[in-house]
């Protein structure tokens, strides 16, 4: 509704979104969801002006007690990568703390799967063999 309300009243400027999850080619799933939802009239407008943008995240979120019992304090690790397709934006390329701009996303993604994802699954059918159930 929100991407119809911009084409209605005339916005012009270009919207990038990003969905910043664990999935290959997340954002672009999410296109699809939101373009099957958009009426026949705004789809080519959405096209022209809104980028959804795709990327690979790195970033481990632990599982820790609150030391504030605030809901919504997270951890999360030091290291942090996130790798965004700079060849999906609409309008200017932004400048966003954290991002690393690339023209080959993939080449990021199969990194990522090849050696952080290969361990743990490598770990899982491990302990799977040694009789264990879940990994803590």
């Amino acid at each position: 509704k929100g991407l119809v309300k911009r084409k209605e009243q005339g916005n012009e400027s270009p919207l990038n979104i990003i969905a910043c999850e664990n999935m290959v080619r997340g954002t672009t799933q999410l296109k699809g969801h939101v373009m099957n939802a958009l009426p026949e009239d705004a789809k080519a407008w959405v096209e022209e002006h809104v980028g959804f943008v795709d990327s690979a995240v790195d970033r481990i979120v632990p599982p820790s007690a609150s030391a504030t019992n605030d809901p919504l304090e997270v951890t999360v690790e030091t290291f942090s990568e996130w790798i965004v397709d700079k060849t999906q934006f609409k309008g200017a390329l932004p400048n966003i703390p954290g991002m690393e701009l690339t023209d080959n996303l993939m080449a990021f993604v199969e990194r990522k799967l090849f050696t952080l994802n290969t361990g743990h699954a490598i770990t899982a059918y491990l302990g799977k063999l040694a009789g264990h159930q879940t990994i803590r």
